[in-house]
């Protein structure tokens, strides 16, 4: 399957950013509309991906589903016709960036997650699970595969040096943030990557996620970044304000709108 050739077939898709394993079962492909659905078990949840001119194709399609089905990256001028056809916003991701690293102190010694406390870090992660819209949380085989660069989450984009720093509180991990950069090929890279920075609901309230994000932009700076990146909904306010304390701005562009349509 030539995922490339399906996009420059139609107008609009949601195909950016999707490896062909990812696409999962080809339920409709001809010439007016191209629709998969794919078993994210992460969020055990069915993952449709579509690449259509007529956004009624997919609202025909939906209302023959019995089954709760999330759609990705909607085009902005789709959100009210999906909505009057029973879909509902459940989560619009933004860019952030922080563009200089001057303010940043340097450090050389981190707290380092190791692969044999991978569950602890999971374990976060999932309590935390639908703390914010889109949140899931990650499994042990996802952190490992992140400090192993096994998952294709580090693979896709060649991610270098990454890792997960860790916060403890008498010995116990209470608090994660995952790092890596990538786009060492890029004049404008390389760039730091932020995500699943998670704090253990018991200890919220301590500035732990904000001693996390300066580690790892210490972590950043160490390894010659040029600037860092990571994707916050728009409605998680508290995570937004401790971002743009510390120097991110949010790319001015509608984002990452995920739909979901509970048949």
């Amino acid at each position: 399957m030539n995922i490339e050739k399906i996009k420059s077939k139609f107008k609009f898709h949601t195909l950016d950013y999707v490896l062909e394993s990812e696409l999962g079962e080809v339920v409709v492909s001809n010439d007016e509309v191209f629709i998969s659905m794919y078993l994210d078990e992460q969020q055990d949840m069915l993952i449709l991906r579509y690449a259509l001119d007529d956004i009624t194709h997919l609202v025909r399609y939906l209302k023959q589903e019995s089954k709760t089905i999330l759609v990705p990256f909607v085009d902005e001028s789709f959100v009210s016709i999906l909505e009057k056809a029973g879909l509902e916003v459940r989560s619009v991701f933004k860019d952030y960036f922080k563009y200089s690293f001057d303010d940043v102190d340097e450090h050389v010694d981190f707290d380092v997650l190791d692969v044999s406390e991978a569950q602890r870090a999971s374990m976060i992660t999932q309590n935390a699970r639908n703390s914010s819209r889109g949140f899931f949380g990650q499994t042990t085989e996802w952190f490992k595969g992140w400090l192993l660069g096994t998952i294709d989450d580090i693979k896709d984009i060649g991610v270098k040096h990454q890792n997960i720093l860790a916060y403890r509180e008498e010995h116990k991990i209470v608090g994660v943030i995952c790092i890596g950069l990538y786009g060492y090929e890029k004049d404008s890279g390389p760039i730091l990557w932020v995500r699943e920075l998670v704090v253990d609901k018991k200890y919220q309230g301590k500035k732990i996620g904000q001693k996390l994000l300066k580690q790892a932009l210490s972590y950043g700076k160490l390894h010659h970044a040029k600037k860092a990146f990571l994707h916050v909904d728009e409605l998680n306010l508290n995570a937004i304000h401790i971002y743009k304390k510390h120097g991110f701005i949010a790319k001015d562009d509608e984002g990452q709108i995920d739909m979901i349509y509970n048949g």
